[in-house]
């Protein structure tokens, strides 16, 4: 399932997306980012885009980013 009310930010090539949700469930929040993958629905990435940014900042930050292979380490 697909919603015209999800604006993609990000993508891993293979059909995932990073969306700005502006079509939430009644248990989600307008402008939310979910990860919306094959596998699932979406899963929640932050209760806002400033939310998800701050944690993206942190995280390169933290060094959790390969900048050779362009993605995010985690364990």
């Amino acid at each position: 399932m697909w919603s015209s009310k999800w604006i993609p930010i990000t993508s891993d090539g293979a059909g995932d997306y990073e969306c700005i949700d502006l079509n939430p469930t009644w248990k989600g929040r307008w402008g939310q980012v979910i990860l919306r993958t094959e596998a699932s629905d979406f899963v929640l990435q932050g209760k806002s885009f400033k939310d998800y940014f701050s944690k993206l900042v942190k995280d390169v930050l933290d060094g959790k980013y390969d900048d050779h292979y362009n993605y995010f380490i985690y364990d």
